[in-house]
């Protein structure tokens, strides 16, 4: 596209007080058609004589200047912002309503991506378009309720939760499996009034036992009586979990 340049134009802009008049050429007016043309061929929309919201129209068709409502995520093979009902086909698995975020460097190329942000739950999910279809859903923040996830940008990964029961090992099974290593697990006792307590005999104290990528196993610890630490159950208090890894 092009600023008007033909005789009678005022630094590129159309004058109608002046003599000359501006002279509006079949080179501009064929400019901006052309563009218009090619911008509603890029949504494959064809385009009809008469009918003044067809541009309009492709720019709704990618959430622009709002989010459209779509049904099916897995259709989405363009650029935009949408978003989705809890019963949308292709959102990730046990996700309600969400927004979506579709990004492709031009229409339905080999490189895509989508985010998916849930409203209710505060969880983030990922995917790619790889060969001409989207991948699965892989969530990077977030959690259900009592547990989460926190990735940052240098990779570390920050996780927690929260485990109770009464056998003499209790195990934890981290949100997202570490995709090297976990590198350290902690743990708090909370007692029934729900303060941290360091030791307290109507607690469950805990301590790791061990711990890999995807999670951990804890067993009871006794301060007083340390022959039965792998013998005492646990009294179905919680215990709430840190792990950090990457």
């Amino acid at each position: 596209m092009h600023a008007i340049d033909t005789s009678g134009n005022s630094g590129g802009h159309f004058q109608d007080t002046v003599n000359p008049k501006t002279v509006v050429g079949a080179d501009w007016l064929n400019d901006y058609q052309d563009n218009g043309l090619n911008l509603l061929a890029s949504f494959g929309i064809t385009p009809v004589k008469g009918n003044y919201t067809q541009l309009a129209a492709a720019l709704s068709s990618v959430g622009l200047p709002g989010r459209k409502a779509i049904t099916n995520l897995n259709t989405l093979t363009f650029s935009g912002f949408f978003t989705s009902s809890s019963t949308a086909t292709g959102r990730p698995s046990g996700a309600a309503e969400g927004m979506i975020t579709s990004i492709f460097d031009k229409l339905a190329s080999a490189d895509g991506y989508q985010m998916f942000a849930e409203l209710a739950a505060d969880r983030i999910w990922t995917r790619r378009w790889v060969s001409g279809a989207w991948q699965a859903w892989a969530q990077i923040a977030g959690g259900t309720t009592g547990a989460g996830f926190d990735i940052r940008p240098s990779g570390v990964i920050d996780q927690w939760g929260v485990v109770s029961g009464s056998g003499t090992t209790l195990a934890i099974t981290f949100p997202i499996a570490f995709p090297t290593a976990c590198e350290r697990v902690l743990l708090s006792a909370v007692g029934t009034s729900g303060s941290t307590q360091a030791v307290d005999h109507s607690v469950s104290i805990g301590q790791v036992l061990s711990y890999d990528r995807f999670g951990a196993v804890i067993i009871r610890s006794s301060e007083d009586e340390p022959s039965d630490v792998f013998t005492v159950p646990f009294n179905g208090n919680p215990i709430t979990w840190d792990a950090r890894g990457r």
